[in-house]
Formats: C-alpha cells, structure tokens, sequence
C-alpha cells in the first residue's frame, strides 16, 4: 500500500495505518505490512535470516524429505546483558515490550481471536530471529500460561479462518515436553511453508463420526492427525485426544500442535509427546536446548556450531537427526497399541 510509515514510526501511527488495512476484511495483507515494515526498520536482521540456508534429505522409511538448518539469525540472542523488563511486562513476549529499550523497532497489531465460548485479545509481531520469511508470533494480551487444549484449538482455527494461508504451530504447555515460553501463550506463524510432518501418509485410519477423519501418520513420531470442514469437530474431538493422552501420564504428557487448511479442510495435527523423553546425551553438542514443535515436525533448527566444524553436522545430518527423533519418541508409532488410548477403533482393510 501507499503511504507506508517509515522505519521510526511510533507504534500509535502503524496501528492507524494497519487498522485501514483490517478494515478491508482481510488479515493477510496486515501481516505482510507488518513484515515489510519490521525489515525497513531492521527489527529483523536481513543478512541473518538470508544465511539460514535450508537443507532437506530423504527419508526412505517415511517417504519423507526432512530439512535443517543453522539458524544464524538467533545467534548473539541470548546476549549477557539484556535491558530490564518495561513496566507492566512481566516476561520477554509481553506487549509492553513493544517500542522498549532493546526492542525500540518492534511493532504489533492487535486482533481478537473467538475461543469455545468467548474472544479473546492477542496480537501479532515478527519474530527477531526468524526461522523462516514471514515467521510472525501470535501472542495473547494477557499474561497467562500455555494450556493445550479445547481453547488454544479453538483460538487457532479462529486466526486459520483469517490467515489460510498460514500454518500455526503450537510448543507444549509442559517443560522438556517440547515447550518454549511456558508462562505466555503464544503461538508460532508460518507463511506458506509445509513442514514435513504435513506431508506424511496416515498408517491407519481410526472409525470416527461422518465428516471427520482421524489418522496415525508414516512420521519418526507418533502422530495423529484430524480434518474437517467444521471447525467444532476438531476443537470437541482435538482436545478430547490431548486430555486423554495427558490422563496416561498425568504431568508428564502432553501435544505438540500444528492448525493449518487444505482446500475446504481445517488440519488439527498433534505429535505426543512426553517429558521423560529427551535429546540424547551425546547429542546435546549440536542443539541442548528443547525440542520445539517446529522440530518435532520434521524441520529441525541448529545453533551455530561451537566445539565441532560445522561439516560434522552436514555430512552427518541423517544419523543426527534420526538419532534425536528417537530420543524424544514416546513409543514406536508403527506399534497400534500405542494408540490404544485413544476412544476409537481401527479401521479395518483401509
């Protein structure tokens, strides 16, 4: 659009501007702007991010082609000294972030999303170390805690109906159980990217209600994957799987999540996973930190190296990453008696 503030807008003159955007009908162009703008003011590091060269390997076992990268725009991050917390903001995604001492050139634009019952206040912002172009935060105005459930399911397929063509990926609400900020609920943005996990095979089908489909994917984890055209099925049946998977466990287990459409179809996909599964000690060189729901969907994020030469990670990058898929695995996923906590039967002859 014309007239775009420039690169030291105050937050007051992007929200006016952003808000005529919304007032067309259409949130995707909202975030494009926001985007756009968050580079000419060099929120996001343009260089960084063009180094995060992708590479992608095939799997024969999953008929898969997975991916990795070394995520130089992250580097230098976690710096020593960071500024305090602005006031009111009690952690680093809240919004009184926004335009503070160390994040002067950050910028958000706020949107309600519709949960089971009511709306709720989030917003949006870049992330200052993007995995990938066009990798926006949604945050929810009020700090409180990630919670996978019927409500973060509902909340997602809200923003999935004004963003199609994003893919929304949730970390856990469990720590060491792929979660991230545990005390801020948030979800990750992804433009028009497919991670493998989406393009997985079911191994079976479970029996389950006219217009919704129920699957177990070819995935290094076990997945289960639900679609629908409305919305409802996947919030009752989506939480209905994760409490029950969390009821095996109590404490230990819960979902990663991935909301995403196909044509007339909303995706609800969730990687089990659990707490007492994680990154194998002799693989804690190349990443130590969590295993996040980007990774545990296939597209797996690395430091720079410190301690080995970056070609120990390329040339060895199959091995490595299978050996981590393996370390956070609950149970074989080609095992159907993992499954048997789920209130369906298996498809026969399917």
């Amino acid at each position: 659009m014309n007239n775009c503030p420039g690169p030291t807008a105050p937050q007051k003159e992007i929200t006016a501007y952003l808000n005529k955007i919304y007032e067309q009908g259409d949130l995707e162009p909202v975030m494009n702007e926001l985007h756009l703008w968050s580079l000419d003011s060099e929120y996001i590091n343009k260089d960084k991010l063009e180094k995060n060269s992708i590479r992608e390997f095939y799997d024969l076992d999953y008929d898969l082609y997975f991916s990795y990268q070394i995520n130089y725009a992250r580097a230098g991050y976690q710096q020593k000294n960071k500024p305090a917390l602005p006031e009111g903001a009690e952690c680093l995604i809240c919004r009184e972030n926004a335009s503070s001492p160390g994040k002067e050139n950050l910028r958000i634009f706020d949107l309600k999303l519709k949960g089971v019952e009511e709306e709720t206040d989030f917003f949006l912002q870049l992330t200052p170390f993007p995995l990938f172009p066009r990798h926006l935060v949604l945050i929810n105005r009020e700090h409180t805690p990630m919670n996978m459930g019927a409500e973060s399911i509902a909340q997602s397929l809200s923003f999935i109906g004004m963003a199609p063509h994003y893919t929304l990926c949730s970390n856990s609400d469990l720590e060491w159980a792929g979660a991230s900020i545990l005390s801020h609920s948030h979800f990750q943005l992804l433009h028009k990217r497919r991670l493998p996990v989406m393009n997985a095979s079911p191994l079976f089908e479970f029996d389950s209600e006219k217009g919704l489909k129920v699957e177990a994917l070819r995935f290094p984890l076990p997945v289960i994957r639900l679609s629908s055209e409305k919305r409802t099925d996947l919030v009752r049946e989506g939480s209905r799987i994760i409490d029950l998977w969390k009821k095996t466990a109590p404490g230990m287990r819960t979902v990663n999540m991935l909301i995403y459409r196909e044509e007339n179809n909303f995706i609800c996909t969730l990687v089990l996973r659990d707490s007492q599964f994680r990154t194998p000690e002799d693989l804690q060189k190349y990443k130590s930190e969590g295993i996040g729901v980007v990774e545990a969907a296939g597209s797996w994020i690395f430091p720079p190296p410190s301690g080995y030469p970056e070609e120990e990670l390329t040339q060895n990058s199959r091995e490595i990453i299978k050996g981590f898929f393996k370390g956070i695995r609950v149970f074989d996923p080609l095992d159907i008696k993992g499954y048997d906590f789920l209130p369906y039967k298996r498809k026969e002859n399917v």
